[in-house]
């Protein structure tokens, strides 16, 4: 479906306007009710308010598409595509074309007094600023009006449509550090390092129960109403919103390099050790709810519920033997002093079971890779290796999370760990 022609605004100047919103209060129509303006901008806010308010409790903010965001050298701009994104207060920040941010006019005309400079002896400039889009809105489509009632019916001009879009600034600095909401879930799930006594409490209990699941279900119930209570709007004139109804969303991380062209203007680049740098993982993104109940209902695959358990796990493709080895790589960086001879366990079947002892069990230069060096060739069509994540000597990550096993395969809780059995067929 093609867009509206009223998403464009029909003039570069934007003449702004403050939209009304009324979350709890909504119109009592009856028949014969005489409307005036201040009825229709009730129904508009009444809606209007509902949206704000359960998308941005609910959702919070994040870029939903678009919004890329690279270094146009040729012109020493900042461009940005077109996206789509939410922010914290629940509002919808629209771009429906590119938009650039000129560098060097923004450093010669508006660069903040906290921003810090580095100068550089050949007179470029180097520092870090993050790009941030806000919601505008602008009044759009002139037509005329009448100024007052009952004074003759003078004339006047009046907008008749108020157009939604977006705003880029650069702010000083890398940007902030996100604030974790919902702490104790986080916690209780390996999100974030358990420090609460309670939960700590509580994955204990999970990880010891026989059958954990009416358990755990009881503590995300009983962890998700304590971090519901504890929410809050941040300031008074958020109330009753989830932030501030000018809260921008977070694009990219710039570094930016200014080179001096000798004639008292900048010029940028994207390329060699003076290139200008973006990085959009910075930025907080929304997943879509139907993707994220198959991410759920998945087998796994991608570490899904590695990254549940909170540990490692092995990739049974990468797996391989050979006359001296035997390697297998992990899907997060282990620590190579948990990685040896007692976490590891090796036998062959032909006709029966035997014990092979290897050598040296070993963590390559990855990271990643254990290797188990064997002393002899083994001949059996049939070798069983388990790299152990439960026990006393699990193999850990670098957060010192025990191994969860074998991607795809179900999991114990992350405190606990899951050994990874991996079977090779000659």
């Amino acid at each position: 479906m093609p867009t509206s022609t009223d998403t464009a605004i029909a003039t570069t100047d934007c003449e702004p306007v403050v939209l009304p919103i009324s979350p709890f209060v909504s119109n009592n129509y009856h028949f014969g009710m005489l409307l005036g303006v201040t009825d229709l901008d009730t129904d508009q806010g009444y809606h209007r308010g509902k949206a704000w308010l359960e998308t941005g409790w609910l959702h919070g903010e994040g870029v939903v598409w678009g919004f890329d965001v690279q270094v146009d050298a040729a012109h020493r701009e900042i461009k940005v595509e077109p996206g789509l994104a939410i922010t914290a207060a629940g509002r919808d920040v629209y771009l429906d074309r590119e938009l650039c941010v000129d560098v060097g006019a923004w450093f010669d005309q508006r660069r903040p007094d906290d921003l810090e400079v580095e100068d550089r002896a050949d007179g470029a400039k180097l520092f870090d600023v993050h790009l941030l889009a806000h919601p505008r809105v602008c009044l759009d489509r002139p037509v005329p009006a009448i100024s007052e009632p009952c004074n003759g019916g003078g004339g006047d001009t009046a907008y008749s449509r108020a157009v939604e879009t977006a705003q880029l600034t650069l702010e000083s600095g890398p940007a902030p550090d996100r604030i974790d909401k919902y702490v104790k879930l986080r916690q209780f799930l390996g999100v974030l390092p358990a420090t609460d006594a309670e939960v700590v409490d509580a994955r204990n209990e999970v990880a010891s129960a026989a059958d954990p699941t009416a358990i755990r279900l009881r503590w995300l119930r009983a962890f998700a109403a304590d971090d519901a209570t504890a929410l809050a709007p941040p300031t008074p004139t958020a109330v009753p919103f989830a932030a501030d109804a000018d809260a921008a969303v977070v694009l990219a991380d710039l570094h930016v390099v200014l080179l001096s062209d000798g004639a008292g203007g900048w010029s940028i680049t994207d390329t060699g050790a003076d290139a200008t740098t973006v990085d959009i993982r910075v930025r907080p993104a929304h997943v879509a709810t139907t993707t994220i109940t198959e991410l759920f209902a998945g087998d796994g695959a991608g570490g899904t519920r590695g990254s549940a358990s909170g540990g490692a796990q092995l990739d049974p493709t990468s797996a391989a033997k050979t006359d001296t080895e035997i390697t297998v790589t992990a899907t997060a960086d282990l620590d190579s002093a948990s990685v040896g001879s007692d976490a590891v366990s090796i036998t062959a079947f032909d006709g029966g079971w035997t014990t092979v002892a290897p050598s040296d069990v070993s963590l390559g230069a990855d990271n990643r890779t254990i290797t188990a060096t064997l002393t002899d060739p083994i001949a059996a069509p049939l070798v069983r290796l388990i790299v152990a994540g439960t026990g006393p000597t699990p193999v850990l990550d670098t957060a010192h999370v025990p191994l969860a096993g074998v991607r795809g395969a179900p999991v114990n809780p992350p405190d606990v760990g899951t050994d990874a059995v991996l079977m090779l067929r000659s």
